[in-house]
Protein backbone atom coordinates (compact mmCIF):
# COMPACT_ATOMS: atom_id res chain seq x y z
CA UNK A 1 0.00 0.00 0.00
CA UNK A 2 2.65 2.80 0.95
CA UNK A 3 4.55 2.19 -2.47
CA UNK A 4 0.94 2.47 -4.07
CA UNK A 5 0.67 5.70 -2.13
CA UNK A 6 4.63 7.05 -2.70
CA UNK A 7 4.08 6.24 -6.55
CA UNK A 8 0.51 8.43 -6.81
CA UNK A 9 2.01 10.87 -4.67
CA UNK A 10 5.54 11.23 -6.81
CA UNK A 11 3.13 11.12 -10.06
CA UNK A 12 1.06 13.88 -8.46
CA UNK A 13 3.81 16.41 -7.41
CA UNK A 14 5.53 15.89 -11.18
CA UNK A 15 2.56 16.62 -13.27
CA UNK A 16 1.68 19.56 -11.50
CA UNK A 17 5.01 20.69 -11.66
CA UNK A 18 4.96 20.24 -15.11
CA UNK A 19 1.17 21.73 -15.43
CA UNK A 20 3.05 25.25 -13.59
CA UNK A 21 6.04 25.63 -15.71
CA UNK A 22 4.06 25.60 -18.54
CA UNK A 23 1.92 28.53 -17.21
CA UNK A 24 5.37 30.39 -17.43
CA UNK A 25 5.73 29.21 -20.76
CA UNK A 26 2.76 30.65 -22.01
CA UNK A 27 3.62 33.95 -20.15
CA UNK A 28 7.08 34.37 -21.42
CA UNK A 29 5.21 33.57 -25.21
CA UNK A 30 2.55 36.63 -24.63
CA UNK A 31 5.66 38.79 -23.56
CA UNK A 32 8.08 37.71 -26.26
CA UNK A 33 5.04 38.18 -29.11
CA UNK A 34 4.69 41.94 -27.91
CA UNK A 35 8.54 42.30 -27.57
CA UNK A 36 9.53 41.23 -30.40
CA UNK A 37 6.72 42.80 -33.15
CA UNK A 38 7.76 43.81 -36.34
CA UNK A 39 8.68 47.71 -36.23
CA UNK A 40 9.01 50.06 -39.04
CA UNK A 41 11.16 52.15 -36.83
CA UNK A 42 15.42 51.07 -35.95
CA UNK A 43 15.77 49.12 -32.66
CA UNK A 44 17.59 51.51 -29.70
CA UNK A 45 19.35 50.69 -26.75
CA UNK A 46 16.60 50.14 -24.67
CA UNK A 47 14.73 48.35 -26.96
CA UNK A 48 17.41 46.11 -27.41
CA UNK A 49 18.35 45.87 -23.37
CA UNK A 50 14.32 44.83 -23.11
CA UNK A 51 14.09 42.16 -25.79
CA UNK A 52 17.75 41.00 -23.92
CA UNK A 53 15.86 40.82 -21.06
CA UNK A 54 12.95 39.09 -22.26
CA UNK A 55 15.09 36.45 -24.37
CA UNK A 56 16.86 35.94 -20.88
CA UNK A 57 13.16 35.13 -19.10
CA UNK A 58 12.29 32.72 -22.37
CA UNK A 59 16.05 30.77 -21.86
CA UNK A 60 14.69 30.15 -17.89
CA UNK A 61 11.44 29.41 -18.43
CA UNK A 62 12.16 26.52 -21.54
CA UNK A 63 14.82 25.17 -19.52
CA UNK A 64 12.80 24.92 -16.30
CA UNK A 65 9.83 23.74 -18.58
CA UNK A 66 12.04 21.02 -20.55
CA UNK A 67 13.41 19.95 -16.67
CA UNK A 68 9.88 19.54 -15.77
CA UNK A 69 8.88 17.54 -19.04
CA UNK A 70 11.54 15.22 -18.40
CA UNK A 71 10.43 14.27 -14.93
CA UNK A 72 7.36 14.10 -16.23
CA UNK A 73 8.01 11.32 -18.91
CA UNK A 74 9.77 8.85 -16.26
CA UNK A 75 6.16 8.70 -14.80
CA UNK A 76 4.10 9.43 -17.60
CA UNK A 77 2.02 6.91 -20.42
CA UNK A 78 2.53 6.78 -24.37
CA UNK A 79 -0.22 9.60 -24.65
CA UNK A 80 1.11 12.06 -22.31
CA UNK A 81 5.05 11.97 -24.05
CA UNK A 82 3.33 11.69 -27.14
CA UNK A 83 1.36 15.35 -25.93
CA UNK A 84 4.46 16.64 -24.35
CA UNK A 85 6.29 16.42 -27.42
CA UNK A 86 3.51 17.95 -29.67
CA UNK A 87 3.26 20.68 -26.73
CA UNK A 88 7.11 21.10 -26.93
CA UNK A 89 7.17 21.16 -30.84
CA UNK A 90 3.93 24.39 -30.92
CA UNK A 91 6.07 26.06 -28.59
CA UNK A 92 9.03 26.37 -30.32
CA UNK A 93 7.39 27.03 -33.36
CA UNK A 94 5.71 29.99 -31.54
CA UNK A 95 8.92 31.18 -29.91
CA UNK A 96 10.83 31.52 -33.03
CA UNK A 97 7.96 33.39 -34.95
CA UNK A 98 7.61 35.94 -31.98
CA UNK A 99 11.25 36.42 -32.21
CA UNK A 100 11.30 36.68 -35.87
CA UNK A 101 8.77 39.21 -35.82
CA UNK A 102 6.56 37.22 -38.02
CA UNK A 103 3.96 35.54 -36.72
CA UNK A 104 1.83 33.34 -39.26
CA UNK A 105 -0.99 32.59 -36.28
CA UNK A 106 -1.50 35.92 -34.96
CA UNK A 107 -4.27 34.13 -32.61
CA UNK A 108 -1.86 31.70 -30.94
CA UNK A 109 -3.18 33.06 -28.10
CA UNK A 110 -6.91 32.15 -28.73
CA UNK A 111 -6.45 29.28 -30.62
CA UNK A 112 -5.49 26.83 -27.85
CA UNK A 113 -7.02 23.76 -29.03
CA UNK A 114 -4.18 21.79 -29.55
CA UNK A 115 -2.55 22.91 -26.48
CA UNK A 116 -5.55 22.14 -24.48
CA UNK A 117 -5.94 18.51 -26.13
CA UNK A 118 -2.17 18.25 -25.03
CA UNK A 119 -3.07 19.27 -21.60
CA UNK A 120 -6.21 17.36 -21.50
CA UNK A 121 -4.00 14.26 -22.20
CA UNK A 122 -1.82 15.28 -19.42
CA UNK A 123 -4.88 15.63 -17.05
CA UNK A 124 -6.63 12.17 -17.92
CA UNK A 125 -3.39 10.45 -17.47
CA UNK A 126 -3.49 12.36 -13.92
CA UNK A 127 -6.75 11.21 -13.52
CA UNK A 128 -5.92 7.77 -14.35
CA UNK A 129 -3.94 7.45 -11.15
CA UNK A 130 -6.78 8.83 -8.90
CA UNK A 131 -5.66 13.02 -9.42
CA UNK A 132 -8.12 15.22 -10.05
CA UNK A 133 -6.26 17.73 -12.42
CA UNK A 134 -8.37 20.45 -14.52
CA UNK A 135 -6.76 21.60 -16.95
CA UNK A 136 -7.53 25.34 -17.72
CA UNK A 137 -8.48 27.43 -21.19
CA UNK A 138 -5.24 28.16 -22.77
Amino acid sequence: MWNRQKRWEIKRDVLFELIREFGSIEYCLAVMQMTFRAENRPIGAESLKRREAVADEWNAALLAFKKAKGLSLLVSGEPVKAALEHLQQSITKIANESTSGHMTSPDWYKESRQRDASCHKISEDGAQSGLKVMPRSL
